[in-house]
C-alpha cells in the first residue's frame, strides 16, 4: 500500500501539481493538500473554503484529466466535500469520502466566466454531459453518480477515484 502510495506522489509531481503531505486524517492512506488548488490546470475550489485535503489517487486522477477536462471548456471545479466521515445511504457500510478519494462536484466554471451549476443546468448542459461521458471513459473512477442516478445525488456529481490503477500512463 506504501508502494503505490509514493508512486501515486512522483506521478503528481511528474504532473507539475504543487502539493505536500496532508495532515493524517481519518482514513486517508495517501494524504495531500494542493498548495495552490490546481491539479495540471485545473481548479478544485472548495465551496466552504476548506483545505483540499486528499487521497493522492483522487487528485491524480482529476490531474491526468485535466488537459481533456480543460478541453471540454472546464477551467475550475467547485466542490462541497472530499473527505468527511459519512456512511453509504441506508447502509453500515462507510463512504468514499472515509477515505478522501470521492469528491462532491456542486459546480463547474468555465472559459467564458460562466457557472454551471448541477442542479440547475444538468439536464440541458452538454458540456456536463461530455464531464459525465469523459469521466466514465478514463477508468479511473470506481463510481460516477449524477442526477438520475438516485435521490441522494440530485444536485451534485460524485466522484469516487480507484485507490490502485494499474494502467501504465
Amino acid at each position: 500500500m506504501r508502494r503505490r502510495g509514493y508512486e501515486c506522489l512522483r506521478s503528481l509531481t511528474q504532473l507539475n501539481v504543487k502539493w505536500r503531505r496532508g495532515n493524517v486524517i481519518g482514513r486517508i492512506a495517501t494524504p495531500v493538500e494542493l498548495r495552490d488548488s490546481d491539479l495540471n490546470g485545473v481548479k478544485i475550489v472548495s465551496l466552504f473554503k476548506r483545505r483540499t485535503v486528499m487521497d493522492c489517487h483522487l487528485a491524480r486522477a482529476i490531474a491526468m484529466n485535466a488537459p481533456a477536462i480543460l478541453n471540454l471548456g472546464i477551467t475550475a471545479i467547485q466542490f462541497s466535500s472530499i473527505h468527511r466521515y459519512s456512511r453509504m445511504p441506508r447502509s453500515r457500510r462507510l463512504s468514499r469520502h472515509n477515505l478522501g478519494l470521492a469528491i462532491d462536484i456542486w459546480s463547474f466554471r468555465t472559459k467564458s466566466g460562466r457557472t454551471l451549476v448541477v442542479a440547475r443546468d444538468f439536464r440541458r448542459s452538454r458540456t456536463l454531459h461530455k464531464f459525465i461521458r469523459l469521466m466514465r471513459k478514463t477508468k479511473m473512477f470506481r463510481s460516477i453518480l449524477y442526477p438520475g442516478n438516485d435521490r441522494h445525488h440530485q444536485d451534485h456529481f460524485h466522484l469516487e477515484a480507484k485507490m490502485w490503477v494499474t494502467r501504465r500512463w
